[in-house]
């Protein structure tokens, strides 16, 4: 009797122990705007910081990064924002061709966008994403440089925290479709 009641406890505190997977981008909301375009549209790698490459959720602590062993990421982050900009722009440009890096057509895309992520970790209480992104227009040969930064307010949970970056993400992805309009008068 007593050996079934500290299995069951085991298990029990076994269970409690289990980890959480989170995917980034999953229940934000999306306000669609579509529009009648016609290009293609090229989504570059993202490049993203080294303490997003581990599949565990980092917070910042002071000048020290903690990661949660109770939050993973589900597979690789970086693919999985460049999936995320390319749904978010597809959905708005439903006519255009939206491709990702190593492009997958013949030629090179009319509009490239590349995305440099220099920070995107929550502090305790806010996520913050600090961002370069750049866009080129094929047709002219011009590349344009803008800079984006965000913060956003949370709890302290794991979840909070994972949703805070969806939003935060959701925010840029907004601002790059919303340069691609205002630069190539869409």
């Amino acid at each position: 009797m007593i050996k079934k009641v500290i299995i069951i406890t085991i298990l029990l505190l076994l269970n409690s122990c289990t980890s959480s997977n989170y995917l980034i981008g999953m229940n934000t909301p999306n306000i669609i705007h579509t529009k009648n375009i016609k290009k293609s549209i090229g989504i570059s790698q993202i490049d993203i910081p080294e303490y997003l490459l581990s599949r565990k959720l980092a917070i910042s602590k002071g000048s020290k990064i903690e990661y949660k062993s109770d939050a993973l990421w589900i597979g690789e982050i970086d693919k999985r924002l460049q999936k995320e900009i390319i749904n978010y722009i597809q959905d708005r440009l439903p006519l255009s061709n939206i491709v990702e890096y190593p492009w997958s057509i013949s030629k090179l895309p009319d509009i490239n966008i590349k995305i440099i992520i220099t920070k995107f970790i929550s502090n305790g209480k806010e996520v913050e994403l600090k961002s370069t992104y750049k866009i080129y227009n094929k047709r002219l040969d011009k590349q344009t440089i803008y800079h984006f930064n965000i913060k956003v307010k949370h709890q302290k949970d794991n979840e909070a925290v994972v949703k805070a970056m969806g939003m935060a993400f959701n925010k840029l992805s907004y601002d790059i479709y919303n340069k691609i309009n205002i630069l190539f008068n869409y």
